[in-house]
């Protein structure tokens, strides 16, 4: 039996200046501490890591859910973004169990960080797999384009903003079902104060241009 959704939803992401921390072979971004709604849910119970690795034309991306006692999530929507040289991806052999892969360049909106490339949602058919708290879920792909590949191709492009107040971002993560409430959240990167500056003045310089876009 599904669990009754939240009445709240927040929203974080992993920030766009943020290009992720080299681990062997693999690309990790670390969902931390913002959030777009913190007064309903705290930044601090959102807690996962989203590892890209790539080999020839196959990506493998893990999503760890890290959340924990007393406020554990499950997380049920995956979001990122790719390069130019990335047409698309496909399930390679098969689609992982209870989830669904979209690709569409700059369709899929979350909340206030933008649109991104690619969503994986859960609750495909009547067996929802949502990714509970301590567990790591594995989803292997076809990269379609024009190689070759790396990490970099899914770690470094930013989602694309679509008005004022939208944060240029790397990729996001819905949380559902956490805290005394039974809250859903999406979750994200904080950058460093240095780091921070730089997304600041970033974001300033997409704002004319989304402007132009709504005249």
């Amino acid at each position: 039996m599904r669990e009754k959704m939240g009445l709240w939803t927040v929203v974080g992401l992993m920030l766009a200046i943020s290009t992720g921390v080299r681990h062997s072979s693999a690309s990790v971004l670390t969902l931390s501490d913002f959030s777009s709604e913190p007064w309903s849910v705290p930044a601090a119970w959102l807690d996962a890591q989203m590892s890209f690795s790539v080999s020839g034309d196959m990506l493998t991306l893990d999503v760890s859910n890290n959340t924990g006692s007393p406020h554990s999530f499950r997380i049920n929507r995956v979001y990122f973004n790719t390069t130019s040289h990335v047409t698309g991806l496909q399930w390679w052999d098969d689609p992982t169990p209870g989830w669904r892969l979209r690709v569409s360049e700059d369709r899929y909106h979350v909340a206030n960080f933008g649109l991104f490339d690619v969503s994986l949602t859960d609750g495909v058919g009547r067996s929802p797999h949502q990714i509970y708290p301590g567990e790591t879920e594995t989803f292997v792909f076809q990269i379609l384009g024009t190689g070759p590949f790396a990490d970099t191709d899914f770690t470094t492009e930013l989602s694309t903003p679509i008005g004022h107040g939208h944060i240029p971002s790397l990729a996001a993560a819905k949380f559902v079902g956490g805290g005394c409430g039974d809250f859903s959240a999406f979750g994200d990167v904080v950058p460093e104060p240095c780091t921070l500056s730089l997304l600041i003045l970033g974001a300033l310089v997409w704002l004319p241009r989304a402007g132009r876009v709504r005249r």
